[in-house]
């Protein structure tokens, strides 16, 4: 599971949500209408999260820490590829390591209850 190739597996509709947040998100397509709306309803907003984080510019006015990023980093992961199965990366790798140490500190947690966290932490981002 890459970081891109994840996102554009998804197929169906398309909404606009989170005005209630001082945002309007255009979303990529989202799982079509054999799921069940609640599932749907996750999918959309979290869709809508990564869409407003993976926008947020480079030298904007705001600037992530980096235990924000990596905790971004680590929900998405779990969202899209579920629980890290993959072995630690190595010493000289000190960002893949951080990458992994906070994806791996998610253990079990579903994808479904990571899309939901995820979004929460843009609601708090959105608010700071």
């Amino acid at each position: 599971c890459t970081l891109n190739g994840c996102l554009s597996r998804s197929v169906g509709k398309q909404a606009i949500i989170g005005a209630d947040y001082g945002f309007c998100w255009r979303l990529m397509p989202v799982p079509g209408p054999a799921m069940a709306q609640p599932a749907v309803d996750h999918h959309t907003r979290f869709q809508a999260a990564v869409d407003v984080i993976h926008n947020l510019p480079k030298n904007g006015c705001y600037q992530p820490s980096y235990q924000v990023m990596l905790r971004f980093y680590s929900l998405y992961k779990q969202a899209m590829c579920g629980p890290c199965a993959v072995p630690r990366p190595g010493f000289w790798d000190p960002v893949g390591r951080y990458k992994w140490d906070a994806w791996n500190s998610l253990g079990e947690l579903s994808p479904e209850s990571a899309m939901a966290m995820y979004v929460e932490e843009m609601k708090k981002v959105a608010q700071e």
